[in-house]
């Protein structure tokens, strides 16, 4: 006759040891995981470091997960006879998340950029936060979220912005033609000198870079930290503005001439007639 205790002690036996090994699983992959992020703190290199932590982290989960199914009583052999047998279709689902993760993999190893750089992917650009194993996590300059596949990353250009530590800004203004150009370049040179984050080396430099149909504009071009390239271009524009307004150097906004003919303004082919209101200043 059928012990039917003894089978259901056996069987409450299997899972509970099942559920202890999965926590035990997990905790083994939490700490894992915790501990190469720590590592991040002592390390230049953190992009690798923390992919590695989620790497980690997700092999231990799966063999964690098998050896739990083996205790459940479900053979490890018939599990490998499923996949192997639907290895086609599976491939073919997936595919996609096999290519991110190799893609991630690509990126943390030939390393075209790393968490903190400014990057534009495609038409996207943002600061990357996380390099994980299927996608890249982005923030935007409006403090967005942008999460992007690994393998969209990998096959599409990547414009990585503050790959190096100095850059070039390229500033153009525009003077009147009345102005001495001698003048205007020696003036804003002297205050690019001044300044104590322009690099020296190389020196910075103003040239004409175009004459424009009311202006001469000129093209200044200033070799500065990355870090600093954006609050300085903003600072650079208002201290070029004033050394100019100091020197009557002017700078010459755009004008409309209107030609009065017959009682009418003539205005691009388009005829306004002239009343009271428009000759005569409001009071």
């Amino acid at each position: 006759m059928i012990n039917l205790n003894k089978i259901i002690n056996t069987y409450l036996i299997h899972i509970i040891t099942a559920f202890a090994l999965a926590g035990l699983t997990w905790l083994v992959a939490y700490f894992c995981k915790k501990i190469m992020l720590k590592a991040v703190k002592h390390t230049k290199n953190k992009t690798v470091t923390k992919f590695l932590g989620n790497f980690i982290y997700t092999v231990v989960i799966m063999i964690g997960g098998v050896i739990v199914l083996s205790q459940l009583g479900i053979p490890t052999s018939t599990l490998v006879a499923i996949v192997g047998a639907s290895s086609l279709a599976i491939g073919l689902s997936l595919r996609s998340f096999l290519s991110n993760l190799a893609a991630g993999m690509l990126i943390v190893f030939l390393r075209p950029f790393k968490i903190n750089d400014f990057i534009q992917i495609g038409t996207e650009a943002g600061s990357v936060v996380e390099i994980n194993l299927f996608i890249t996590q982005l923030t935007t300059v409006n403090h967005e979220a942008l999460f992007i596949p690994n393998n969209k990353v990998l096959n599409d250009f990547i414009l990585n912005k503050t790959y190096y530590e100095t850059k070039r800004l390229d500033l153009n203004i525009g003077i009147s033609y009345d102005a001495n150009i001698d003048k205007a370049k020696a003036v804003i040179l002297q205050c690019l000198r001044e300044n104590n984050d322009v690099h020296t080396e190389p020196e910075p430099t103003v040239g004409v870079g175009q004459l424009g149909d009311s202006a001469v504009n000129l093209t200044i071009r200033v070799w500065v930290d990355t870090d600093k390239a954006v609050k300085l271009k903003f600072e650079l524009q208002q201290l070029v503005k004033n050394i100019l307004d100091i020197n009557n150097i002017a700078i010459p906004y755009p004008q409309l001439d209107v030609t009065v003919k017959n009682g009418v303004i003539i205005k691009h082919d388009i005829t306004i007639p002239i009343t009271d209101e428009i000759l005569t200043p409001s009071k």
